[in-house]
């Protein structure tokens, strides 16, 4: 009896031991579940609601702030304002840490230029800058990734706030014309029917923030569309000190992503997925705000030694662009020897008087964009068919501002064999016996008619069977090869 109660007392200490082991696991496991649902809560908030890092340095001022001065009154005989020159590198040299890890895009290395500028009614002014990377700290700067993007900032102001709608205030300049050009390219502001400016955005973002990467990819898109007159800048706070400085003092960043649309005219803080369709709206409300009408030009050059040149022009007027005239179809011959090179040309005009650009289309391919030229200028463009047939040559044109016209209609031109009267895509004596019954028994012409102008002497006749023959049977000179 004592056995048996002592194997019920150690079955009973069992029991209790596993059913406490059960209930500590349990009340781990409902704390891991918990724990997992408000991380999952909070991320949610973070990624959708638009989230930031902070910046770690910024102030937010309490109490009023004192008025902004008047505007400048309408008919002002000079323009007032900043020109800075922004150089970035289109395939920026950093990426971002955090999420998928992106690179960024027109990553800002330095201002080429940073002055006050004063452009009068009727006038223009013109500037030159020369900026050398070693100079000023940076290796590696190369031709091929190099970008100058002049941007004018109106010498008037209004308060800005880097944390929307009233926090982190910040006096904002705002952008009047922007326009950005790589070496050997000339770009200028452009106005459209949507759009009385280029809208400039900088970027103000750091590697070791999460939620950047969101605006890089949004930003990278956006430009390769296409779709609007804007450029941006990528100013990476913790890579680059002249980046830092102009987020910090210019616009009292609070946190990272703060996106700056034309100076502040607009900002956007936080990144979220899918968020490039609100970027969008925050471009085209800045492109279509009231701004004074001035043309600005860059030309920029990629001296040796790392040095970047830009001759820039500024005058007060309308940027409106028209897109160049609608091309004709381009000059050429209508037949062609197979592999020898034609010149065919087109004579492209703008409305404007602006350079030119074109491109070629001979069949499926085309060329680059070629130029510039200017508007009423002859342009031709040599090439070879290297196949028998039917070949289309065709053209289409832009001007410096990037107005493009659509492909021209079709010039047609028919590759061809010199003796190849039969169209066999070969010269022997069958061709011979083609061109005897077309003089002599009202046979079909040759397709096209100078295949079987052995003797280029602008007819077939009797004088082409003497020349043909004389190659096939006496070892005389190919059919065409001795013409001019």
């Amino acid at each position: 009896m004592k056995i048996l109660s002592e194997m019920t007392i150690k079955s009973k200490t069992r029991s209790s031991l596993l059913e406490g082991r059960r209930m500590h696991v349990l009340k781990r496991l409902s704390r891991l579940i918990l724990t997992t649902l408000i991380l999952v809560m909070l991320l949610s908030v973070f990624v959708y609601a638009g989230s930031y890092s902070p910046a770690g340095r910024n102030s937010n001022i309490e109490g009023p702030l004192p008025d902004p001065p008047d505007m400048n009154p309408e008919g002002k005989a000079t323009y007032n304002g900043q020109l800075r020159v922004y150089i970035v590198e289109p395939d920026s040299r950093w990426r971002n840490d955090r999420l998928h890890k992106p690179w960024y895009h027109n990553g800002f290395l330095d201002f080429g230029m940073d002055e006050t500028i004063a452009v009068p009614d009727e006038g223009t002014v013109e500037y030159d800058m020369i900026w050398d990377a070693s100079e000023n700290g940076w290796s590696g700067v190369e031709e091929s990734n190099v970008k100058a993007i002049a941007v004018i900032f109106d010498d008037d102001w209004q308060w800005g706030y880097s944390s929307p709608p009233s926090g982190y205030p910040f006096r904002a300049y705002y952008v009047d014309a922007a326009a950005g050009a790589r070496p050997g390219q000339t770009a200028s502001n452009i106005a459209t029917s949507e759009f009385t400016h280029a809208v400039f955005v900088e970027e103000g973002t750091a590697t070791n923030c999460t939620y950047c990467a969101y605006m890089i990819d949004a930003l990278h898109d956006i430009e390769a569309s296409g779709d609007y007159p804007f450029y941006y800048a990528a100013l990476v706070e913790d890579e680059c000190l002249v980046a830092e400085n102009r987020l910090e003092f210019d616009y009292n960043v609070e946190g990272y992503p703060t996106t700056y649309f034309d100076g502040g005219y607009q900002v956007l803080q936080g990144g979220w997925a899918d968020m490039e369709s609100d970027v969008r709206q925050y471009i085209e409300m800045t492109g279509s705000r009231t701004v004074q009408g001035l043309l600005l030009e860059i030309q920029t050059e990629f001296l040796c030694d790392d040095t970047v040149k830009a001759h820039i022009t500024i005058s007060q007027g309308d940027p409106t662009n028209q897109a160049p005239n609608a091309p004709s179809s381009p000059a050429g011959p209508d037949t062609v020897l197979q592999d020898l090179t034609y010149a065919f040309s087109c004579t492209p005009v703008d409305p404007e008087g602006h350079d030119v650009y074109c491109r070629f289309g001979f069949d499926s391919d085309s060329t680059d964009w070629l130029g510039p030229y200017s508007s009423g200028e002859l342009v031709t463009r040599n090439h070879s068919f290297s196949t028998l047939g039917v070949h289309s040559v065709k053209v289409r044109v832009k001007d410096r501002w990037g107005s493009e016209t659509d492909w021209s209609p079709v010039h047609q031109t028919h590759g061809y064999l010199c003796g190849d009267a039969n169209t066999s895509s070969a010269f022997d004596i069958d061709d011979i016996i083609y061109v005897i019954g077309y003089i002599f028994a009202e046979g079909d012409a040759p397709d096209p008619f100078a295949s079987g102008d052995a003797n280029c002497s602008g007819d077939v006749d009797i004088d082409d069977v003497i020349f043909m023959i004389g190659y096939v049977f006496a070892g005389g000179p190919a059919p065409c090869e001795t013409c001019p």
